[in-house]
């Protein structure tokens, strides 16, 4: 059997707007067994786009950063035997974090959103396709990281 595939990424970060960055990211497997079939549980192609950007701060937050992402997954189009194949889909997903200064230990707060859109989609990975249900639909999360010590 053959197991082979890649990734690749371009970014760009301009000193103008050093603030603003775009990321894409895409990776690729693809496994084959000696007659030429197709090994299970090999995962689509995936593009994945990101922009930032990092907002200056103030005494009381510093570093205030938000992002907005797309994963674009293309069909997976090659399964195994037993396997069904499944469509591609893209997700679109948000978040902001802040520090917020404090005299001691600065505490993180951050507020993120996965699939803003609440695509209904079968992640070719899923065990769950074979019984038709559908990943995980919109997703918002809060974060408050406080660092703390044991230490007197």
């Amino acid at each position: 059997s053959k197991l082979y595939g890649g990734e690749a990424s371009i970014g760009f970060h301009l000193p103008e707007l050093s603030s603003l960055s775009y990321r894409t990211d895409f990776s690729t497997v693809t496994g084959k067994l000696a007659n030429g079939s197709y090994l299970p549980f090999i995962p689509a192609n995936k593009f994945h786009h990101e922009i930032s950007v990092i907002l200056p701060g103030s005494k009381k937050i510093n570093k205030l950063t938000c992002n907005l992402s797309a994963d674009n997954v293309l069909a997976q189009t090659h399964p195994a035997q037993f396997e069904t194949a499944t469509g591609g889909y893209t997700l679109i997903n948000a978040g902001v974090s802040a520090i917020i200064t404090r005299p001691k230990k600065d505490i993180t707060i951050s507020i993120a959103g996965n699939n803003l859109l609440n695509k209904n989609y079968y992640d070719h990975l899923s065990r769950f396709n074979d019984y038709l249900i559908h990943n995980i639909g919109r997703n918002i999360s809060i974060n408050l990281s406080i660092p703390f010590s044991l230490n007197k």
